[in-house]
C-alpha cells in the first residue's frame, strides 16, 4: 500500500485507465501504473516489508507481487519507464525472485537495496560522476544508471550480502560490492564497466529520492519546488500512513541498524514497519552513515570492484 506521499502522485489501476490522485493506505495492485510530478515522491510498502521509493517525474508499473506467508517467500517485479527508484528488499524476499526493468536493461535483485535512474535523471546523475563517458549517443529516453547500495560483505544481524545482475544487449554484469554502479547509455547498448559511484552522484540520488522537502536539493529540483510551492502550501507537502515509516526504518534488521525505533509487530502485510514520517536530508545522511558503518549500505567512494561480466539472455522492455 501507499505509505508516504509527497505532493502530486497519481495511480492508474491499469494502463489506459483514468489516473486518480494517490491516497495514503491505498492498496497497490498488479498492473497499477504510478506517475509522479515535479517535487513529488511516493513510498510503497509491500506485504513482506519490501519498499519502493519512487522519485519525481517518474512512471512505474507494478508487474508482479507474490507473497506466501507460510513459506515467507516473495517475488516482486516492476518496470520503470522514467525517473528514479529505490528498492529495499523485505526479509522474506531474500530467497525470492525480484526484478526491475528499464527501457534499456533488466536488473535481477537478490536481497539488497538498489537505486536506479532512467532517462533524463540517469543523465543528470551521470554528469555528477567524474570520468563517466556517456558518449554522444546517450538517449534521454532510455539511458539507465544502476547502483548496488547494500548490504555489503560486512553485513551483521544475519543479513546476507546484496547482489544485482544488470543485463543489457545480451551481456550481464554481476555486482556484489555496495557502491558499485553501471551505466547503460541507450537501448541496445551493453552495460558499462562497473565503477565506484562518487559522492556527487550519491547526492543526486538522495536529492531525487528524499520523501520530505529539503533546501539542499539539486538545482533542477529547486526549480520544480518553486513552481509547485503555491499549490502545495495549503495541502501540505507530505502525507505518511500511521505506523508506516520510510524505508530506512522498516526493512527489518537492515533498516533498523542505526536508524531509530522500529514499529511493533502485528497486523497483516506491513507488520513491523517503522513509525514516523519521511526522512529529511540531514536525517537521511545520518541514517545512511550509520548503515555504512555497519557494512550494510554504501554512501561514499571507496571499496573494491568485485564484479563479473558474462553472457545473458534477458531482454529489456520497450520504452
Amino acid at each position: 500500500m501507499n505509505s508516504a506521499i509527497r505532493n502530486n502522485v497519481a495511480v492508474q489501476q491499469t494502463a489506459g485507465a483514468t489516473a486518480q490522485k494517490a491516497r495514503i493506505r491505498q492498496p497497490v495492485k498488479m498492473r497499477n501504473v504510478i506517475t509522479t510530478q515535479a517535487a513529488s515522491t511516493l513510498q510503497i510498502t509491500l506485504l513482506d516489508r519490501s519498499s519502493l521509493t519512487v522519485g519525481p517525474n517518474a512512471r512505474l508499473t507494478v508487474n508482479r507481487f507474490v507473497y506466501d506467508p507460510k513459506t515467507k517467500s516473495s517475488s516482486v517485479g516492476t518496470t520503470v519507464v522514467k525517473g528514479t527508484l529505490r528498492f529495499l528488499s523485505g526479509k522474506s524476499a531474500r530467497g525470492g525472485r525480484n526484478s526491475i526493468n528499464t527501457p534499456a536493461a533488466s536488473i535481477g535483485v537478490r536481497g539488497t537495496m538498489v537505486e536506479l535512474a532512467v532517462g533524463e535523471d540517469a543523465i543528470t546523475i551521470g554528469k555528477l560522476q567524474a570520468g563517466l563517458a556517456m558518449g554522444s549517443n546517450v538517449d534521454p529516453q532510455t539511458a539507465s544508471l544502476i547502483v548496488l547500495r547494500g548490504p555489503g560483505p560486512k553485513a551483521q544481524l544475519g543479513e546476507k550480502s546484496g547482489i544485482i545482475d544488470v543485463t543489457a544487449a545480451g551481456k550481464t554484469v554481476t555486482i556484489t560490492q555496495p557502491g558499485i554502479a553501471v551505466f547503460v547509455p541507450f537501448l541496445g547498448a551493453a552495460p558499462s564497466a562497473p565503477f565506484q559511484l562518487s559522492n556527487g552522484a550519491y547526492g543526486g540520488f538522495d536529492n531525487m529520492l528524499r520523501t520530505t522537502p529539503n533546501a539542499g536539493a539539486a538545482s533542477s529540483q529547486q526549480s520544480s519546488n518553486q513552481n509547485s510551492n503555491t499549490a502545495n502550501n495549503s495541502a501540505g507537502a507530505e502525507n505518511t500512513a500511521p505506523g508506516q515509516g520510510t524505508e530506512a526504518s522498516q526493512g527489518g534488521s537492515t533498516g533498523n541498524a542505526g536508524a531509530g525505533t522500529s514499529g511493533s509487530a502485528g497486523g497483516t502485510g506491513a507488520a513491523g514497519a517503522g513509525s514516523g514520517a519521511g526522512i529529511g536530508g540531514g536525517a537521511l545522511g545520518g541514517i545512511l552513515g550509520a548503515l555504512a558503518a555497519a557494512g550494510l549500505v554504501a554512501v561514499a567512494a571507496g571499496g573494491s570492484n568485485d564484479s563479473n561480466v558474462s553472457d545473458g539472455d534477458d531482454n529489456p522492455v520497450s520504452p
